[in-house]
């Protein structure tokens, strides 16, 4: 009996994950809306860092930013609900479709940003001001582009 109900939660597990990558949103646009507003967020936070860095910013603002970009990494799957890429919302999301047929890569990649927002904040606590102002840089190079590139579709110009 104990041995079936340990299966059944595995597999009932195992569902949940599964769909939580996979899910689709009841509003693509406000899906995609939410992204965007999220990812420029970031955008921002880098900014903060890099800014204090170079000593025209707030080093609580950089830290609450280090620590904000980490945060949203962990969760950045839940921004990517099936349904939301190109195809789904054209003119508005830059996602490609290809993010959900190869989502253990998409994972994989986030996997990488997360790893590199924590050495972005051990960089901002560690109060070198030239590493500091040189962190965004390779969090957005070497984190953020990594799944960019596989991922985002270029926007027309």
């Amino acid at each position: 009996m104990k041995k079936r109900l340990s299966i059944l939660l595995v597999a009932a597990i195992l569902s949940a994950v599964w769909g939580y990558g996979h899910a689709q949103t009841a509003d693509p646009a406000a899906a995609v809306e939410k992204r965007q507003a999220t990812m420029k967020r970031m955008g921002g936070d880098l900014k903060a860092i890099e800014a204090y860095g170079k000593g025209d910013g707030d080093e609580s603002k950089a830290l609450a930013g280090a620590q904000d970009i980490i945060a949203t990494q962990k969760t950045l799957a839940e921004l990517f609900p099936k349904g939301t890429g190109s195809d789904a919302v054209p003119g508005k999301s830059y996602a490609n479709p290809k993010l959900w047929a190869d989502w253990d890569k998409f994972l994989s990649d986030n996997k990488l940003a997360e790893q590199k927002a924590e050495a972005l904040l051990t960089t901002v606590k560690g109060g070198d001001k030239t590493a500091i102002a040189a962190a965004p840089a390779d969090m957005w190079n070497n984190g953020c582009q990594v799944c960019h590139k596989s991922f985002r579709e270029k926007k027309p110009t």
